[in-house]
């Protein structure tokens, strides 16, 4: 490039704190001035033509690689990237501030990696799929070029890939492409999700297979300000309205095939998924006064077929929320429901050695009902229903006979992760009907938890994510509801 652009132009791995305007302007000015550039006995017109190509390559050679002419950033922005603090990805890379080195200085080293997404579920893989998140994290701080590929042949579970969209909210654009598989890349096409996640362009796909997918587009909160008139909050608020078309699109589907919810159902089932993203805008940070959370939900259902060619609908659904973990948000509680927490915390780690944290049992308690961080809602014996109905629903919506697709309901929270799957699918009715799901074999609150059900993380989520996979056997639901 120094040949390029003379002995004492600037290299763009030399570029330290100038910006990428002020090196521009410097390169294009001394092109202009250079003395094979200026006018000569053919005229001025030509010396302009030569001047404009010499700009052209010089703009190509820093933005294309040799060989492929493959852009070396995913676009320019990339350059004009400022280190901010970023939630999620300082949760999951804590050192990437540290590690963090300006995209200028990579031009030297060239630094190129790859990261593989395979499993990528947090139904089936919660550990190795927040893994992959934090490997991206920090990939980013030192890779000029970064290639990431989509290779699971199907997509069981949303919420990673929408984990993965608010991650790269905070990421430097050197995402250059990669491989996706064509289920995948259906799924991401459905939910609205590519250019979230830097897939600006999918071809169509060459095999043979169709695929039948709804979906519930990718909704987000709304900044602060969007309906700033001064009646906004007299009419539904932007959450309520997402939880309606939410419930009516997840109602939509199974009435497409003679079934409905009923209407207590649905009430519940609507007013879980309200409070779910109200929740997430309540709990920013518990450290600041007013601080504000952020969330985003979707889901997809793809219509298959059984071995007797009845329909089968395999659906997923993510709710994605960004600030205080379910731990954390349970430290604004009730003395009472404190008590209650620190007992049962207290029982269970020193027996078993530490073997369950803290963090992990806070949230086991945080999913029975009457079990709520708002105290006037204890003290008034209201609320705290909110898991539990969401479990209660999915649950019933999953139920088929079929072992080998049985529903999972996932939490993630900070370094905590609940799978709620068989044998412990449902909360029970306990004393005055509140329900207790305590994940042991006698739904007792003195027994530990599973294992297997209540697991520790290695690295940590800032916040939470739900994430329900399941598959609806209509013809199965309609024969267990004539009986």
């Amino acid at each position: 490039m120094r040949a390029f652009l003379g002995e004492d132009s600037l290299r763009i791995d030399e570029i330290n704190d100038l910006s990428l305007s002020t090196f521009l302007s410097v390169q294009l000015k001394n092109i202009r001035r250079s003395p094979s550039f200026r006018s000569g006995p053919n005229g001025p017109a030509k010396a302009r033509r030569a001047s404009r190509n010499a700009r052209t390559k010089f703009l190509n050679k820093l933005f294309l690689s040799k060989k492929r002419k493959r852009r070396v950033l995913n676009n320019i922005p990339a350059l004009l990237y400022k280190l901010k603090d970023h939630k999620v990805r300082d949760c999951l890379y804590p050192n990437f501030q540290t590690d963090w080195i300006p995209i200028q200085r990579r031009f030297k080293k060239k630094i190129s990696k790859e990261i593989f997404l395979t499993d990528f579920s947090f139904a089936r893989n919660p550990h190795g799929t927040l893994t992959k998140l934090s490997e991206l994290a920090e990939a980013c701080c030192s890779s000029l070029d970064l290639r990431l590929h989509f290779l699971d042949k199907k997509c069981d579970d949303v919420a990673p890939y929408m984990a993965l969209a608010h991650l790269t909210r905070g990421l430097p654009p050197i995402i250059a492409g990669g491989k996706i598989t064509h289920e995948i890349g259906a799924v991401v096409t459905a939910v609205n999700m590519c250019q979230e996640l830097g897939i600006y362009s999918i071809e169509k796909y060459q095999d043979s297979e169709e695929y039948s997918i709804s979906a519930f587009k990718m909704a987000h909160r709304a900044p602060p300000g969007t309906f700033g008139d001064k009646d906004h909050l007299l009419r539904p608020q932007y959450k309520e309205i997402v939880a309606d078309r939410f419930c009516d699109t997840l109602n939509g589907w199974i009435k497409s095939h003679g079934l409905e919810l009923t209407v207590r159902a649905e009430s519940s089932f609507c007013r879980a998924i309200g409070e779910a993203l109200d929740n997430a805008e309540r709990h920013g940070d518990i450290t600041k006064q007013g601080s504000e959370g952020d969330w985003s939900i979707s889901a997809f259902c793809r219509l298959l077929k059984n071995n007797e060619g009845s329909p089968l609908l395999r659906c997923s659904v993510g709710i994605v929320s960004v600030g205080a973990t379910i731990s954390q948000s349970l430290s604004t509680a009730a003395p009472e429901v404190r008590k209650q927490i620190d007992e049962y915390v207290q029982k269970h780690t020193p027996i078993f050695g530490g073997r369950y944290s803290s963090e992990s049992l806070r949230t086991v308690m945080a999913l029975q009902d009457g079990i709520t961080r708002i105290e006037s809602a204890t003290q008034g014996r209201r609320g705290g229903v909110g898991f539990m109905e969401l479990i209660e629903v999915f649950s019933a919506l999953g139920d088929n006979g079929r072992p080998e697709d049985t529903s999972v309901f996932t939490i993630v929270s900070g370094n905590t992760c609940i799978r709620i799957c068989d044998p412990y699918k449902r909360g029970m009715p306990k004393d005055g009907g509140l329900r207790e799901l305590w994940f042991n074999a006698n739904n007792d609150r003195g027994q530990a938890p599973s294992q297997e059900h209540v697991i520790s993380l290695k690295d940590a989520f800032p916040g939470v994510i739900l994430s329900a996979c399941f598959t609806i056997d209509p013809e199965y639901l309609r024969k267990k509801l004539e009986k």
